[in-house]
């Protein structure tokens, strides 16, 4: 047996079973490491992919727990979890934090302007303090995060963007470029600044984020990021009667919502719902009308606002409120006048559908307040999360007119849809962010999941590369392939004579490397037809 074992039921016992000991426990249970680098994502929960594979593999009919050299490959686990409808991803290290980037530029500047290497003895030492300053654990973050190796990536990176430089800048974010100009502009205060964290880390005292209360006392020209919670009018307490939210367009709330008076036009704005982040946007104006009825259910007895709806139970709601918890069939009704805001972002929206998730999101919250739809966000921890998934943060937009909606009319037709292409497509953001796998960072909504076997005859989702449309045409209609020994585009000589097109001829597709044998069988049918 092994983890061709595995079932769908065999899984699922082991994550109910990871839910009551949590993850230390668990993993003691069965004699594995905390340490990850892939997750089993269920809803709002992640768990230790090779620990609920190890476990699962014990709970089939005649099996036993999977040793931790056994789950070892990473790669295969997915692979099997993956065949059960299970979605795995890597995990991510978190965005640098500014704290962190202040040490690493110091480590630069104090090695004459040049990264460490990994081996080396102050890249370790500097490993050991930005792990102990995380915000978790190297259990939730796997076995790379801030890593020796890590460092020495992130030294070099910096490196690149040195004035005296002259090669090709490395990848980097919009912090990184921040941080850097800081300590070329005045490097004797930042480093200053980097011992001062240093001592604040090896005196147990871990660097913090700026809380909201610091935020507004930086005024009105202080711009913010929020996260503002929207769900089809469905909000945490069954009193709330919700809100005429038009996704991409507006965000409706009121003064009875906390935070309702901070948001302000050019501020960053997340969309949220119970599970992922739908997009981002800044906003462009704030419409403000009061006197506006809001009509609310509330509890038959106190009165109050606070209840829930239970599925089974009777009588069906129960009423939050301590002095209360007053149980009945139907809430009462009440209505009292609120000023209404209404912000609208649309002209600069990034869709984003999925592929920044909520766990990611949430530990760049600045708040502790999970009950509230609008809650504050770290900046530039956003706008990194932004360019790791390659999606340029929103324009700042002049205050304008609203777009007027182009007139139109609708036509009946029938249609075919496939199951499963929306999550399909959800998968492959999480995995490789808001980029085509060939021309690189696009918006979503130019972005499709292509699958590297035709659909028609597998009826499976197991294969894929996000795609821009039009590469995804010449794709599917054999006018582009890629090599499966060197990972690089090739194209039909038909399309030689188009410039665009002729440039993609040898770019490398590094994401199509786990999946070799669907990129050969496309490659190999073809290529066959160019001849």
């Amino acid at each position: 047996m092994g983890l061709d074992s595995l079932t769908e039921e065999s899984v699922r016992e082991a994550m109910q079973e990871f839910d009551e000991l949590g993850l230390q426990a668990f993993c003691e249970r069965y004699g594995l490491s905390r340490v990850y680098d892939s997750v089993v994502v269920e809803g709002r929960r992640q768990y230790s992919a090779p620990a609920i594979a190890a476990a699962a593999h014990g709970l089939v009919p005649g099996g036993a727990p999977l040793a931790s050299d056994e789950v070892a490959d990473e790669l295969a686990v997915k692979k099997h979890l993956g065949r059960l409808g299970f979605l795995v991803r890597k995990v991510t290290p978190p965005p640098w934090k500014r704290d962190e980037l202040v040490l690493a530029c110091a480590a630069l500047f104090e090695n004459d302007r040049k990264a460490l290497r990994a081996g080396d003895p102050r890249a370790v030492e500097l490993s050991r303090v930005l792990r102990s300053m995380g915000i978790r654990t190297p259990d939730q973050y796997g076995t790379k995060y801030r890593s020796p190796a890590s460092v020495q990536r992130k030294l070099y990176d910096l490196q690149t963007r040195l004035r005296e430089y002259t090669g090709v800048p490395t990848r980097g974010g919009h912090l990184d470029t921040a941080v850097l100009a800081e300590f070329e502009r005045d490097t004797a205060a930042m480093m200053a600044e980097a011992a001062a964290i240093r001592a604040r880390v090896d005196g147990g005292a871990e660097a913090s984020p700026v809380e909201p209360a610091e935020a507004e006392a930086a005024g009105p020209g202080v711009e913010r990021a929020w996260s503002l919670f929207s769900a089809g009018g469905a909000r945490k307490y069954g009193g709330n009667g919700g809100y005429p939210d038009v996704l991409g367009e507006q965000y409706v709330y009121d003064n009875q919502v906390s935070n309702s008076r901070r948001v302000a036009v050019g501020d960053l704005i997340v969309i949220r719902d119970a599970d992922q982040i739908l997009g981002v946007s800044r906003v462009e104006r704030i419409d403000a009308q009061a006197g506006v009825p809001k009509p609310q259910k509330v509890c038959p007895t106190c009165g109050g606002t606070r209840f829930d709806e239970r599925k089974r139970q009777l009588p069906k709601y129960r009423c939050r409120r301590p002095t209360c918890q007053a149980e009945f069939d139907e809430p009462g009704t009440a209505s009292n006048d609120v000023t209404q805001f209404v912000a609208s972002y649309g002209r600069g929206w990034r869709s984003l559908a999925g592929a920044i998730t909520w766990d990611e999101l949430q530990a760049h919250l600045l708040d502790h307040a999970p009950q509230n739809a609008i809650r504050p966000l770290e900046r530039d921890a956003l706008l990194a999360l932004l360019q790791g998934r390659s999606v340029p943060p929103p324009p700042h937009l002049p205050e304008g007119k609203k777009r007027e909606a182009p007139k139109g009319g609708h036509r009946e037709g029938t249609a075919r849809f496939r199951v499963g292409q929306d999550k399909f497509k959800a998968n492959l953001l999480q995995e490789h962010g808001v980029r085509c796998a060939i021309t690189g960072p696009c918006p979503e909504q130019v972005l499709e999941a292509a699958h590297l076997r035709k659909f028609a005859e597998h009826e499976s989702h197991e294969d894929g590369l996000l795609l821009r449309v039009d590469i995804h045409r010449l794709f599917d209609r054999k006018l582009l392939a890629i090599h499966p020994d060197t990972l690089t585009v090739v194209i039909a000589p038909t399309l030689a004579d188009y410039d665009d097109y002729a440039k993609l001829e040898g770019l490398p597709v590094t994401a199509a490397a786990t999946a070799s044998d669907a990129i050969r069988d496309h490659f190999h049918d073809t290529t066959t037809a160019w001849t």
